[in-house]
This record gives structure tokens, sequence and C-alpha cells, in this order.
């Protein structure tokens, strides 16, 4: 019985520390397992972030391009605007002094008008005078060819 105590003394912490050992091993795996699993989890998350900052690089450069091509856009419509509004002064400007003309032909026309009313007036007068003038001499003619007929 001494023989067996001293067997099951022995081979019982042999025996402790193989399960031990299994376990410990065991949890090495698992922690093995664990830390692999993480590495993999963070690997997928570093792709993640470094996807995330491409795209947020990609989107930055759409938008300085469209803001740059905005720009552009608006640049050339403002210079567009302004040489419309220059042509449109340079028409206005010959518009003005085509009216100008205008009302001086209108101007020139109204004095000659007025000239040749007048001169109607003066030549209706006249006229009228004349035939006032005929119309004593046909009197005066009458007149001496009775008086030459008695």
């Amino acid at each position: 019985m001494k023989f067996t105590k001293i067997i099951f003394f022995t081979t019982l912490p042999l025996f402790l520390a193989s399960c031990i050992g299994t376990k410990v091993a065991s949890n090495s795996d698992k922690n093995d397992m664990m830390i692999h699993q993480l590495r993999v989890e963070l690997e997928e998350i570093k792709h993640h972030i470094h996807t995330t900052v491409v795209q947020m690089n990609i989107l930055t450069n759409k938008m300085v391009n469209s803001e740059d091509v905005m720009l552009e856009l608006k640049q050339k419509e403002l210079i567009t605007q302004k040489q419309l509004l220059e042509h449109n002064k340079e028409l206005l400007g010959d518009l003005e002094k085509k009216v100008h003309t205008l009302i001086e032909n209108e101007r020139k026309q109204d004095l000659a008008y007025k000239t040749m009313e007048d001169e109607i007036k003066v030549h209706s007068r006249a006229l009228h005078q004349n035939k006032k003038k005929l119309h004593e001499i046909e009197k005066e003619t009458i007149a001496l060819k009775s008086s030459s007929e008695e």
C-alpha cells in the first residue's frame, strides 16, 4: 500500500500537471486562435479605414474639381455677360444716334412744312388778289364793251 501511495502521490501531480498542461495548452490554442481572429479583424478594420480614406480622397478631389469647373463656368458666363452688355451698349448708342437723326429730320420736315404753308398762304392771297383784279378788269371790260356798244 505504501507503494501504491507513492505511485499515487507521484502520479497524481504528473496527472494534474498533464491536465493543467492540457488546459494551458488548450487555453493557449484558444488564445492563439483569438489573437489570430483579432488580427484578422484588425486587418479588416484597417482595410475598411484605408478604403474609406481613399473614397474620401476621391470625393474631395471630385468636389474640388467640381468647384473649379463651376468657378470656370461662372467666369466664362461673367465674361459672356460683359461682352453682351458692351454689345448692347453699342447697339443702344447706335439706336440713340438714329433716333436723334430722326428727330432732327422731323424738325427739318416740320420747318419745311411750315415754310411751305406760309408760301401757300402768300400764294393763296396773291391768287385771291389776282382773282379780284381779274374780276374788276372783267367788269371794266364789260362796262367798256357796253359803253362802246352804246
